[in-house]
């Protein structure tokens, strides 16, 4: 791997990192919203399928030890309690949100984006399921509806920060 991949690849861990922890001042259900998801979409927006994915991954691994999950919480309760699954949707969601940058049209680029938020959501569906012994719709109900709207705003904002962000990297890198 080439110097300017890995500093860009740290920088953006950096990024997501901090915006994982800073609360936007609204609770949806008891829980803190964050920029989380604008982060990891954003990340695979920019730096493409195969570094976004490592980003989200190292990010996930990263949490295991530091508190770099939302509300500044890490370790292994959290990744693997019940909405664990998420953060493990984080790698999807990168992944598909920069492998957008291979397709030109927008309804390709905007169909990876919402696959990769929806695999998220299903993973941490899952997850919130079969840990809680909630049924699929409950858990549905639960940890998706509320979010999926602020979501999919994230991933829309994302897009449209990233677009210029990624053109002006090529520029310099």
């Amino acid at each position: 791997m080439k110097v300017k991949n890995i500093t860009s690849m740290g920088v953006f861990l950096a990024f997501t990192c901090i915006l994982s922890v800073i609360p936007l001042g609204v609770n949806i259900l008891g829980v803190a919203a964050t920029l989380q998801t604008f982060a990891i979409a954003f990340v695979g927006f920019v730096l493409g399928y195969k570094r976004g994915a490592a980003v989200a991954a190292i990010y996930v691994v990263m949490g295991l030890i530091l508190p770099v999950y939302s509300n500044m919480t890490c370790g292994p309760g959290v990744l693997f309690g019940p909405t664990g699954g998420f953060i493990f949707g984080f790698i999807f969601l990168a992944f598909l949100c920069g492998l957008t940058v291979k397709f030109q049209h927008y309804m390709a680029k905007a169909g990876l984006a919402i696959l990769g938020i929806l695999v998220c959501h299903g993973l941490g569906v899952l997850q919130f399921t079969l840990i809680t012994g909630m049924d699929i719709v409950g858990s549905i109900l639960a940890v998706t509806l509320p979010y999926l709207p602020k979501d999919m705003l994230m991933i829309a904002l994302a897009w449209m920060v990233a677009e210029p962000v990624r053109k002006r990297l090529k520029q310099i890198m």
